[in-house]
């Protein structure tokens, strides 16, 4: 990382995921060597959680993920409704998803600069 102010609020926004009830840690990266080099991490919480408490719905800048698990389409669209603006949008879909993903698309174009399928 550029600087140790942006490694140490990745490691203490990391921390705060990891330390966090309704989270899980599935994938941690080789650690980095030397200063500011961060741990790659991937965490798990369920969308009610995600839903429920704000601090989940911060951004982490750096190599950091949180993948929310959604029972149904339903609750897919209510979290990208309850997100912050995005730089970018993402769908990684097959052609089973092709109608979920056009009703979730007015959402993510109010939501992110660009979507990406």
């Amino acid at each position: 990382m550029l600087t140790p102010g942006i490694f140490d609020a990745f490691a203490s926004s990391v921390g705060a995921l990891a330390r966090h009830a309704k989270v899980r840690r599935v994938a941690s990266g080789q650690p980095g060597d030397g200063p500011n080099r961060c741990q790659a991490q991937l965490f798990v919480t369920e969308a009610d959680a995600f839903l429920a408490d704000p601090a989940l719905q911060a951004e982490i800048f750096g190599a950091a993920g949180l993948i929310v698990q959604c029972r149904d389409a339903g609750q897919v669209r209510a979290i990208a409704e309850h997100l912050e603006g995005q730089l970018t949008a993402t769908l990684h879909l097959d052609e089973a998803d092709h109608d979920a993903a056009r009703d979730l698309l007015p959402t993510l174009e109010l939501k992110a600069g660009r979507v990406l399928v």
